[in-house]
């Protein structure tokens, strides 16, 4: 049997393994033990901007099956931090310790494990410190923006053992194991084109007032830049409180979204890019954001494949997901479905394998 054509009958018996793996992603996470007491997992947050709050919600919701409290809250920027304390105090009824960098609370020995949702660029060198000072870590993506940080986490972590998640937390979905289960098996034929396509008709990331919400004395502003010089940088609460539209503090679109989608492609075909180019610019929003309100990137991988994603901020039509194109079949990566259509074998229009 050729690669380039396969019968309905071959197609729907080797996607039987396929979809019953991609169906994974519907079970309910089942902890394997309940924890004692003595086991209880002291928590810190260190960034406790609105993606820190969230990722606070989702961990209180583990605090009785897990047996996890928050300990400790962490931000340079005193509103939040008492934002962070006064949450933890009405969950625990207890008042937890208030750090202001991330080495006041590297030094509590009884923290088990740091949530680091800082700003982008910030990740990496948080995470170094923090495993450095013995503490596993959840750490939110992107891992950074400068490669040179990237490096140093990687080798603190492999040196230290330490425990490490980062937040590309799509992983988490067993239908993306799945799909790529479903690819080994062949069923799609060989996959040469990946597209990823995320619209949106929106001004992403603009905080409208961000100018007058905070004042330099009520935060640490050189602990913001960290290695970056404050005479190139003087203070700027845009900068502060929108680091996402502003280049070196972010890349904004490959930092916030293409890094989860290229994540889940990366897993479904089991290889990484060895080639990349990427265009874009602020072609509709100008306000001040230096990051791409339009963005296009080609990855080409070993196999040979080529990915093209592409975002826009202007116009939200076609919707967003992932699609993969063999020559046997086509994948809705996202929606956990793949069906014959454009293929070049006879497996019939509309069959569809959904999770």
């Amino acid at each position: 049997m050729s690669e380039e054509r396969m019968s309905r009958r071959e197609f729907l018996t080797k996607s039987a393994t396929g979809a019953a793996v991609m169906a994974l992603g519907s079970l309910a996470f089942v902890p394997e033990r309940v924890w004692g007491a003595n086991d209880r997992i002291s928590l810190g947050i260190v960034g406790a901007g609105a993606r820190g709050n969230a990722l606070m919600e989702w961990a209180q919701r583990l605090s009785k099956s897990h047996n996890v409290e928050f300990t400790a809250v962490c931000d340079i920027w005193n509103q939040r931090r008492e934002r962070a304390a006064k949450k933890v105090k009405n969950w625990t009824g207890k008042e937890p310790r208030r750090c202001r960098t991330i080495h006041e609370i590297c030094e509590l020995d009884d923290v088990d494990v740091l949530i680091i949702a800082t700003a982008d660029f910030q990740h990496a060198y948080h995470l170094t410190i923090a495993v450095r000072a013995g503490k596993d870590a959840y750490v939110e993506k992107p891992l950074s923006c400068h490669f040179e940080q990237i490096k140093e986490a990687y080798k603190a972590v492999k040196e230290t053992g330490r425990i490490v998640q980062m937040g590309t937390q799509r992983r988490g979905s067993g239908k993306y194991f799945g799909a790529r289960e479903f690819i080994k098996s062949g069923a799609l034929g060989k996959v040469t084109y990946v597209e990823v396509c995320q619209p949106l008709f929106q001004q992403r990331w603009r905080i409208y007032g961000a100018e007058k919400s905070i004042r330099p004395e009520d935060t640490n502003w050189r602990e913001f830049l960290r290695w970056f010089d404050p005479k190139d940088y003087p203070w700027n609460p845009r900068h502060y409180r929108e680091f996402r539209l502003f280049w070196p503090f972010s890349s904004g679109i490959p930092c916030q979204w293409m890094s989860h989608q290229i994540d889940v492609i990366n897993l479904a075909l089991d290889e990484l890019p060895r080639y990349a180019m990427a265009r874009g610019g602020v072609y509709l929003w100008k306000d001040g954001r230096t990051n791409p309100d339009t963005f296009e990137c080609l990855l080409e991988y070993p196999s040979g494949c080529i990915v093209r994603y592409h975002m826009r901020l202007g116009n939200s039509l076609n919707g967003r997901g992932i699609t993969i194109y063999g020559t046997n079949g086509t994948m809705e990566l996202d929606a956990g479905i793949a069906y014959g259509d454009g293929g070049g074998g006879e497996v019939g229009r509309g069959f569809a394998v959904v999770a």
